[in-house]
């Protein structure tokens, strides 16, 4: 009877119940979980592919340089003087081999450790580098597979691995550019802002301000007055605000001193050498 085999999809975020129909007495055992929850088992996975990929490329590179001939039916035909004939179609190959056939596999492979053991002890600091750089690449490139496919979503993993090699290579001149940039802007916004409200007040000022208009739509007219006469437009409540959200968007980048929110970020047309005022 021909055993049948069929690859099923399971999925990961949705509940799933599976049944055997069989008459013969089983067990189910999950060992999936002795390799999942092992450490040592992705380490060495991930360094060891990398670290023998070469030489499973230079086996590929080696097959396509060897000689090929036509695709012919090969019988071996072995004889009592140890060697190994091939009926090639209708001609008689033979070709003289060793004492046993397996020899020639036992001569590639010591041929290969004397290479391996010369490569290894004339450039042992090349040997060194080489295994360590492969091991290190190799474990990266297998951490970054395995998180791909370990989610059927695949587009929430290629963001996660995305976000993870952005956020690990780049480059911190760049980020700090970038944040100086961000400085410059806020510092240029600071200095319009206050000249802004400084032409602002000089026109209140002016007999071409019509100055109770504005108050009778206003809703808070002594502000007005106040800011007018030279005061801050700001509020002792709208600066308790502000210095409050300052100081937790810079407390993760570094300490904050005394008075460093109001004296660096503080948006205002006052000089900031009277602190009576807040």
């Amino acid at each position: 009877m021909k055993k049948t085999q069929k690859s099923v999809s399971l999925g990961l975020f949705t509940p799933t119940c599976m049944a055997l129909n069989t008459k013969e007495r089983h067990t189910i055992d999950l060992q999936v979980q002795t390799l999942s929850d092992n450490p040592l088992f992705f380490y060495l996975c991930g360094i060891l592919v990398g670290v023998f990929a070469s030489f499973m490329v230079l086996v590929y590179y080696v097959s396509k340089l060897l000689p090929r001939r036509q695709p012919a039916v090969l019988l071996p035909v072995w004889d009592t003087g140890g060697s190994v004939c091939f009926l090639h179609g209708t001609s008689l190959l033979c070709q003289q081999a060793f004492t046993q056939g397996w020899t020639v596999g036992v001569y590639l492979v010591q041929q290969m450790w004397e290479n391996i053991r010369n490569i290894v002890t004339s450039y042992q600091a090349y040997a060194f580098w080489y295994t360590l750089i492969v091991a290190f690449i190799s474990f990266l490139s297998i951490g970054v597979l395995m998180i791909f496919f370990s989610s059927e979503y695949q587009e929430a993993s290629a963001g996660v691995v995305v976000a993870s090699l952005t956020a690990k290579y780049f480059p911190r001149a760049l980020t700090h550019r970038i944040q100086g940039y961000c400085e410059e802007y806020y510092e240029e916004g600071a200095r319009e802002t206050k000249t802004a409200l400084e032409n602002l007040r000089k026109h209140c000022a002016s007999p071409d301000c019509a100055q109770w208009s504005i108050m009778l739509k206003l809703n808070d007219s002594n502000r007005f007055a106040s800011f007018v006469e030279g005061n801050s437009h700001l509020s002792d409540n709208e600066v308790m605000d502000y210095e409050s959200y300052a100081f937790s968007m810079d407390r993760g980048r570094k300490q904050p001193t005394r008075n460093a929110s109001r004296d660096y970020m503080e948006i205002s047309d006052d000089d900031g050498t009277d602190s009576s005022d807040y």
